[in-house]
């Protein structure tokens, strides 16, 4: 993929942040849809969503603020059976660490105020920990785009990172 500036108007620094960790999303009519976080004049990091005509073609967002009103990064965007756009992403706030934003149209995001994952796990031989990082959120899918399985990047101790794959319940 290549990512070129955005449009001067844009509140995103242009400093070569405005596109990191992008997650695209091919619609139906070959338009590329991506969410990514953004580095913000203000400080912080944001998810928003730009969108090409093609993989070569130029990546725009227009909006005045980022898609999601959150301090947020490494989102990843699908959409499901119902035709609605989501996003998971590592939230940088308070209240958890990992944060959920949906779509009805791809261009108005609310985020949703309940966790999609937090920093305890449980395993299937009963055991639990609390991680101290839990970030990278992506997703396995169905065709249809349901969920199967849930892999993020973890960090148990200061010197044990790995990535963790959960399967859904079905």
């Amino acid at each position: 993929m290549h990512f070129r500036g955005l449009q001067p108007t844009c509140r995103y620094v242009p400093s070569g942040r405005q596109f990191f960790n992008p997650a695209p999303h091919v619609l139906d009519n070959g338009t590329i849809m991506c969410a990514y976080r953004a580095g913000a004049r203000s400080g912080g990091e944001h998810v928003s969503v730009a969108t090409a005509a093609n993989p070569t073609s130029l990546y725009i967002d227009a909006r005045a603020a980022p898609a999601v009103s959150h301090t947020g990064e490494d989102p990843f965007l699908w959409r499901d059976e119902r035709g609605y756009y989501h996003m998971l992403m590592h939230n940088m706030g308070s209240g958890g660490c990992g944060a959920h934003a949906f779509s009805r149209d791809g261009a108005t995001w609310t985020r949703s105020e309940d966790a999609p994952y937090t920093y305890d796990v449980e395993f299937s031989n009963n055991s639990s920990v609390t991680m101290r990082r839990r970030e990278r959120p992506q997703l396995l899918l169905t065709p249809d785009g349901r969920p199967l399985f849930f892999s993020s990047g973890v960090e148990y101790a200061s010197d044990s990172t790995y990535t963790l794959v959960m399967k859904f319940a079905v």
